[in-house]
């Protein structure tokens, strides 16, 4: 099964958002009894594209 999202966030200089991601999706896991390793939830997670945008709306 592949579940794409589109993620938009402010990004800051000391925020890596996909080891956030990975963070939070290990954490899930765990919390319903999924044992996986961390091989395993890095490789669950796969960012195709990123794009930064030119300004920020107010």
């Amino acid at each position: 099964m592949i579940i794409e999202f589109l993620i938009a966030y402010h990004r800051a200089a000391d925020t890596e958002i996909v080891g956030v991601i990975r963070d939070c999706l290990a954490k899930v896991l765990e919390d319903n009894l999924n044992e996986f390793d961390d091989e395993a939830v890095k490789r669950m997670v796969i960012p195709r594209v990123e794009r930064l945008a030119e300004g920020v709306c107010q």
